[in-house]
Order: structure tokens, then C-alpha cells, then sequence
């Protein structure tokens, strides 16, 4: 008997009446290379808008799936993960002590030969992914 297939996937805005968050931008409107696993060494701050007016949550991730925390639990978080997790400032209009988090260290721990899943290619929408 096979067994069964046990995944989780979380909600894009997993709190009803939450915001939710734009794409980070530079203030010139380039979008900053954010990826797990590569340290962000860029200077400049960084903007987020608020694409969906709602209560502000402590963890939230933007559109384009950047974890996004209030200063508080970055830094509970930051406690935890020591040097793993990079805080990275941002400008929310009218919000202040908001930080991306910035996972700088990966483990990998998907069986893929177990897992069903899709990789991004070069040939994809974000040949940068």
C-alpha cells in the first residue's frame, strides 16, 4: 500500500484582514537580489508598498515571497538563527520598524525523490530564480 502523501503549503495571506505586501523595490524601482542562501551586500534602503490595506502582522511574505517581519520577532528570530538570518531595513509608508529576512543559510531537506515539484529554468518568467 502506498503511503500517503503528507505536504503543507501556507496561504499566500494566511490571516484574514491582514496587509498585504508589494515586491521589495530600491527607491529607483530595481528590484534587489533577495535570495535564500546569498547574503545581501547592496546599499540603499529598500521600499515595500502596501498593496492590500489591513491589520499589520508581525510575519507576513510579500508578493514575490520575501518574509517580512516586525523588528520585534526579528529579532526573537535573530536569537534563534544568530548569523543564519540576515535583517534587512524597509521603508513601509506610515510603518515603521519593519525588516525582510534574509535566510543566508540553507539546509536542504526535501526528499525529491519522494516529492512532486516543479524547478524554475532559465527559459521561466524569473530566469533569475
Amino acid at each position: 500500500m502506498a503511503s500517503p502523501r503528507r505536504y503543507f503549503r501556507l496561504p499566500a495571506n494566511p490571516v484574514a484582514g491582514g496587509w498585504i505586501l508589494s515586491g521589495v523595490r530600491f527607491s529607483d524601482g530595481r528590484e534587489p537580489r533577495l535570495a535564500a542562501g546569498l547574503r545581501f551586500e547592496e546599499q540603499g534602503p529598500l521600499e515595500v508598498t502596501v498593496g492590500h490595506i489591513g491589520a499589520v502582522l508581525d510575519f507576513t511574505t510579500t508578493s514575490f515571497n520575501v518574509p517580512v517581519a516586525t523588528r520585534s520577532l526579528a529579532d526573537a528570530i535573530t536569537v534563534a538563527a544568530g548569523a543564519d538570518v540576515q535583517v534587512i531595513p524597509l521603508r513601509i509608508r506610515d510603518h515603521a520598524n519593519i525588516v525582510a529576512l534574509n535566510s543566508v543559510r540553507v539546509i536542504r531537506c526535501l526528499d525529491e525523490t519522494k516529492s512532486e515539484f516543479r524547478k524554475w529554468t532559465k527559459d521561466d518568467f524569473r530566469p533569475d530564480l
